[in-house]
């Protein structure tokens, strides 16, 4: 099992074009209340792409020229073309709306990725998007959207397009084959819903599926009165390892505890002699780590950290 590292905690969630869309342009309130709430979980990191982002300006100047069109009695078939006259208050208009899109999102904290920057970019990026071109259904646009996601190394994915909450991409993605990374087969994709407390639900269900599945080496299986806990752990521990232990609280919230197992603070479970190493073991806590009360660490989830 590997180590892991605090920033591995959280959950880094790529949001699609449609998403911005829905949230700044349109706007819709239920996709602007859910990207807010994401955006104030502290263990969830928004981001996007210079590709999401002209994709979300193409359809502002759409919407743009369509307005116009309206306006001047002229059809949707004309706007669609492009045939009509592009005047400069038309280009400070749509310059307008994406300023204002682009300030909306930062507000957020949503973070843009400048994918076309080579030191940003996957190298086999293009081999990923011809190999997904020929081997899937998936249209172009989803697949330099799911690449977006996956060369900024995100988790999760947040789209309204159906397309990628279904069994389609799904299927298509879980090809057995050598060329596609499993990153990129192990992106999550979230829906927006209503439901009371979505971030913290959100980031549980993707922490127990993905990291704790992937990473966790135990968990606490008892606690005693002077500090000290006991861990059944899949693989050892040593002297100075610095551990981590979770546990999802009211709300399902986030709690943690990070601490180094110091010398003389490690025993063996069965004979309570000092180790060096061990996987069914008790470690005494250092001071200053009982900021939850003794039960809190039954059943508490344990990671190795690397070094801190």
């Amino acid at each position: 099992m590997p180590s892991i590292q605090l920033t591995d905690l959280k959950l880094r969630v790529f949001v699609d074009t449609n998403v911005l869309i829905d949230a700044f342009i349109t706007p819709d309130n239920i996709v602007k209340n859910f990207l807010s709430d994401l955006s104030s979980h502290p263990q969830i990191e928004l981001v996007t792409s210079d590709y999401a982002l002209w994709e979300q300006n193409e359809f502002i100047r759409q919407q743009t020229w369509i307005t116009d069109c309206v306006k001047n009695n002229r059809s949707y078939k004309e706007a669609q073309k492009h045939s009509i006259k592009n005047t400069k208050k038309l280009r400070r208009k749509v310059e307008k709306m994406i300023t204002v899109a682009s300030e909306k999102a930062e507000e957020l904290g949503i973070i843009n990725y400048n994918l076309m920057d080579n030191a940003t970019l996957e190298s086999d990026f293009f081999a990923f998007v011809q190999y997904l071109q020929i081997n899937t259904r998936i249209a172009s646009k989803d697949i330099l959207i799911l690449l977006s996601a996956y060369s900024t190394q995100s988790s999760a994915l947040l789209s309204r397009d159906s397309r990628f909450n279904g069994e389609v991409t799904n299927l298509e993605l879980s090809l057995d084959n050598s060329l596609l990374p499993d990153k990129l087969k192990q992106i999550c994709f979230i829906k927006i819903n209503k439901i009371n407390n979505p971030s913290n639900l959100q980031y549980m269900e993707w922490f127990k599926d993905r990291l704790q599945k992937k990473a966790a080496i135990g968990k606490c299986i008892n606690y005693y009165q002077n500090r000290v806990i006991a861990l059944d752990l899949k693989e050892e521990v040593c002297l100075g390892n610095y551990l981590l232990l979770v546990k999802f609280g009211d709300n399902n919230e986030l709690q943690k505890i990070v601490f180094q197992i110091g010398q003389n603070c490690l025993r063996d479970y069965q004979t309570n002699t000092n180790v060096q190493q061990g996987k069914k073991v008790t470690v005494a806590l250092p001071p200053g780590n009982t900021i939850y009360p003794l039960d809190w660490f039954r059943y508490t989830i344990v990671f190795k950290l690397t070094d801190i």
